[in-house]
């Protein structure tokens, strides 16, 4: 420890809450670090604070690596299901994000301008969250996508509904709408009726990479189409395999189990 800070002068927090009394979740925890860090970086970079070690890296935070929430994949049917129960426009939101890998804050600002119908492509160039647009993600969030022809003909039904710039606009403002919203009040609802598992927007991000996993695409293409900057988050955090994509590589390790075992009975009764 440094000497600059003394054990008496560090306390241990026991217990950080929320405005609703309950104990905040390590990512907040995390999150609330890295800006106390930062600030003290940046005081100490004008002079604020005399220049030392940053006490802010004398802190841990326990779990804030650790995936808190299971992810929740679905297949294709499934999102099928959701798709055909929901009204418009939030079917046809879902059909977008699940059908090229979109985050939600990427779905929610669309603009009629960002699509080309005739070369069927997307181009993703602003993100909105927490009310405000912003810039997308990271510079390889920002990219141009395919689009299939069902989900072409889809939204060019929508657009001759639509007199705004805004693919999705509020019906009160005008503006993009809120994800959690429509999360809370249409699909959750939707699909709890559907028998479905809990989706999220960002369970559809999820899938669609498991999806991807089970074609020909290589780890390239499935970064690029993921838009992650990162091969290492494409592999290692995305997607995952589902129960019943598993199973014909079960079925073929019990295939060969049992023509070892017979082998095995075989070499028993020569001897």
């Amino acid at each position: 420890m440094s000497e600059q800070y003394q054990r008496g002068s560090i306390r241990k927090i026991k217990r950080a809450s929320g405005k609703d009394g309950k104990p905040l979740a390590a990512a907040s925890k995390g999150r609330a670090r890295r800006l106390m860090k930062q600030n003290i970086d940046r005081a100490m970079f004008w002079r604020l604070l005399p220049m030392r070690e940053n006490p802010m890296k004398l802190i841990r935070v326990k779990g804030v690596t650790k995936r808190e929430k299971p992810i929740v994949l679905v297949t294709i049917s499934q999102v099928n299901k959701l798709v055909a129960a929901l009204p418009q426009p939030y079917s046809l939101m879902v059909l977008v994000a699940a059908s090229l890998g979109l985050r939600v804050e990427e779905v929610l600002p669309l603009k009629w301008e960002d699509f080309d119908f005739k070369g069927r492509t997307l181009t993703i160039t602003r993100a909105y969250t927490h009310g405000e647009l912003k810039e997308v993600k990271t510079s390889a969030s920002g990219a141009i996508l395919p689009i299939e022809g069902a989900v072409v003909t889809a939204l060019l039904a929508h657009q001759t509904t639509s007199t705004s710039e805004w693919c999705f606009p509020s019906p009160k403002t005008g503006t993009p709408m809120r994800g959690d919203t429509i999360l809370h009040k249409h699909i959750k609802p939707t699909a709890l009726l559907l028998g479905l598992p809990k989706i999220g927007w960002h369970s559809l991000r999820h899938s669609y990479k498991s999806w991807q996993g089970s074609t020909t695409a290589t780890p390239a293409q499935l970064k690029d189409m993921m838009r992650h900057a990162d091969i290492k988050t494409t592999m290692d955090i995305y997607g995952g395999t589902p129960v019943n994509d598993m199973r014909p590589f079960v079925a073929a390790i019990g295939s060969h189990r049992s023509q070892v075992s017979k082998l095995s009975d075989t070499w028993m009764l020569m001897k």
